[in-house]
């Protein structure tokens, strides 16, 4: 949900064209890095962070965003996100139907395909807490945006944790030897949808 810098002002990006001020220089090349999370920071210049996070945005225009990585372990429960002190513009300068407010997205980890789904957050609100349970591993995208019909600036601060997965206690711990064979019977009950196993 990048949505940029705020509305687009054509009579001044044309004049910017026409003085000449507009560089013409190519971007920052391409890397090589086999993590994602280099080529992120290389790229788009945005570090990924982990474990418990507090970010805080501010004036952000109608339109602008501000941008998360967050890093999702393995094993993962649950992933945490808290938006709080929400702030804006006088309510006299705000959309005079609803206020202001943040567009907040959270997009999942998947790197295939992109569906309306991997937004696991998708939200107009001005505070909450949001809980995205079984997160994919790997790179959770978390978006403010400044909505794009408010009157004036907004920012908030954002709250990120994860929270372990429970795991059940061990049904077997033992060596094994190279080529060797442990059997483990396990008894499913009558009905499960779904057996995990986690060696």
């Amino acid at each position: 949900m990048d949505r940029g810098h705020g509305y687009v002002d054509a009579a001044a990006a044309l004049a910017l064209l026409q003085s000449g001020g507009a560089s013409d220089a190519p971007g920052l090349p391409g890397d090589d890095k086999k993590r994602v999370q280099d080529n992120i920071k290389h790229g788009a210049v945005i570090k990924v962070e982990n474990g418990k996070v507090t970010r805080t945005a501010s004036n952000l225009s109608p339109g602008e965003h501000f941008e998360i990585y967050y890093h999702v372990p393995p094993d993962t429960g649950s992933v945490i996100v808290d938006l709080s002190g929400f702030t804006a513009g006088p309510p006299p300068n705000q959309n005079q139907l609803f206020g202001d407010d943040i567009f907040l997205t959270v997009h999942s980890a998947k790197t295939s395909a992109i569906g309306e789904g991997d937004y696991r957050v998708y939200n107009f609100t001005t505070g909450g807490t949001f809980v995205i349970n079984d997160p994919d591993e790997g790179l959770m995208r978390i978006t403010l945006n400044g909505d794009s019909t408010n009157g004036t600036e907004v920012g908030a601060t954002v709250t990120i944790f994860s929270l372990k997965e429970k795991l059940p206690g061990k049904t077997l711990k033992s060596r094994i030897v190279d080529g060797g064979l442990r059997v483990v019977p396990f008894k499913v009950a009558a009905g499960a949808g779904d057996l995990s196993a986690l060696l």
